[in-house]
């Protein structure tokens, strides 16, 4: 209540704003509760009732957001995974996703990586790892208040492929050559990039290709092994045998 207090023609004509109240009774109003300011005033500095003038009712809803808050911990994505050189997968790997949403503060939420590069993160709150390193995940809100937490990527590593002709010995010293380079594989390797990618046949590969793995174990004698896609398995041909070839490479 403010007695004797001049104002100014807008405030006679407008209603009365930014007046400052106790803030232990505003934080005492319960959260959604309307609040109706009413006031009355005199232009000539009377208190008597014959003079009063009385100015519009405003009324405000008070809305009390609770503060934004998310699991602040770092997140650790460490589930092996593959990154074709054909794009990224639609499916996921398993531990190299996961899904941290935010609480409180005033929805929808904006969520966004300071390095997709090695995370990405979706609408939902979903990240994906994508190679290995460290970012950060922002969360901002509606009223513009922000929290963050840390992401660390690990066991990616991608696909690669010696696109030309070579014999065995010739695919082994181009992965050599790869830093971080290491062989590929069936089980462990092409079975759970069917989960991420989907069937081989939806693969972006010639249909009738044949790969060295660059392998150094998996066939009896001096044979090594192949992965052929049109059946989808593992074979072996001698070392003479020029095809192209693939192995991973640490992201």
């Amino acid at each position: 209540m403010l007695n004797g207090v001049a104002i100014t023609d807008t405030e006679a004509a407008y209603g009365l704003t930014n007046k400052t109240v106790v803030r232990s009774w505003l934080e005492s109003v319960p959260n959604n509760q309307q609040i109706h300011v009413r006031s009355q005033v005199t232009l000539n500095g009377s208190l008597s009732p014959g003079d009063v003038i009385t100015l519009p009712t405003t009324t405000y809803t008070l809305v009390n957001y609770p503060p934004l808050r998310i699991d602040q911990t770092t997140m650790n994505l460490n589930g092996f995974a593959i990154i074709a050189f054909w794009g990224q997968p639609a499916g996921d790997y398993s531990g190299n996703n996961q899904t941290r949403v935010a609480t409180g503060g005033r929805p929808p939420y904006t969520y966004s990586s300071r390095n997709s590069a090695v995370a990405s993160v979706t609408a939902a709150g979903k990240v994906r790892g994508v190679a290995n390193g460290s970012t950060t995940i922002d969360v901002r809100d509606q009223a513009g208040s922000t929290v963050s937490y840390n992401v660390t990527v690990s066991n990616v590593y991608y696909l690669r492929e010696y696109s030309s002709g070579v014999n065995y010995a010739q695919a082994i010293a181009w992965r050599n050559s790869l830093p971080g380079g290491r062989a590929m594989s069936f089980y462990g390797g092409i079975d759970e990039m069917v989960k991420a990618y989907g069937p081989v046949t939806t693969w972006p590969i010639p249909t009738d290709g044949e790969y060295w793995l660059c392998l150094e174990t998996g066939c009896n004698g001096p044979n090594r092994a192949l992965w052929r896609r049109a059946w989808n398995d593992v074979g072996c041909a001698t070392q003479g045998t020029v095809r192209w070839a693939w192995c991973l490479q640490s992201s």
